[in-house]
C-alpha cells in the first residue's frame, strides 16, 4: 500500500515494474500508464525500500532454485553414469 500512495501509481503499473524501470538513485521509475503513455512516478524512501524488499525477496528464492536445479542435474548425471 505504501508504494501505491506513496507514488500515486495504479495497481496494474505497480506490478508491472521491474528493476530496470527505476532509478534509485533519483528515486524515481519510467511506467507506462493509460491509454499506453509513459509517465515519471517518484518514490519515497519508505516505498522505495518497499520496493527493494520486494526484489530481494523475488530474487533470491528464483537464483536458488536455478541452483538447486543445476546442481541436481549435474548429480543425477554422474550417477547415471
Amino acid at each position: 500500500m505504501e508504494v501505491l500512495l506513496g507514488t500515486g501509481m495504479r495497481i496494474s503499473e505497480a506490478l508491472s515494474l521491474s528493476k530496470d524501470s527505476i532509478d534509485f538513485a533519483t528515486h524515481e521509475a519510467r511506467i507506462i500508464g493509460r491509454g499506453n503513455k509513459q509517465r515519471v512516478v517518484f518514490f519515497t524512501e519508505e516505498s522505495l525500500g518497499w520496493v527493494q524488499q520486494y526484489f530481494n525477496l523475488i530474487f533470491w528464492p528464483l537464483i536458488n532454485l536455478i541452483l538447486i536445479i543445476a546442481f541436481y542435474k549435474k548429480y543425477y548425471f554422474i550417477q547415471k553414469r
